[in-house]
């Protein structure tokens, strides 16, 4: 499922020729790992995900999973303003 996702990506224009960066900053003196992972896409509206409406449907439910999944993984996640960077902080103790 994951390969044919990717390779239809890999067709979208608009992702086609898309890069990601993945940073990771480990401080030997801090008990933590942060992660920055970002794309040169244009970002999408993240805000709208982090209280979901009481009101929307069945199709809006399925938007946002990713947000809600890696937010309990992770509490300490946060987006920049553009919504193309996301800043992950990982506790080592």
């Amino acid at each position: 499922m994951a390969e044919a996702v990717l390779r239809q990506r890999l067709t979208d224009a608009r992702l086609k020729d898309r890069w990601v960066a993945i940073h990771v900053l480990d401080e030997p003196d801090v008990p933590r790992l942060t992660y920055r992972i970002s794309d040169d896409g244009n970002g999408f509206l993240w805000r709208r995900f982090l209280t979901p409406s009481p009101d929307a449907g069945p199709a809006a439910a399925l938007s946002g999973r990713g947000i809600f999944l890696a937010r309990a993984f992770f509490p300490s996640l946060t987006y920049n303003d553009r919504g193309n960077a996301v800043t992950i902080t990982v506790p080592l103790r």
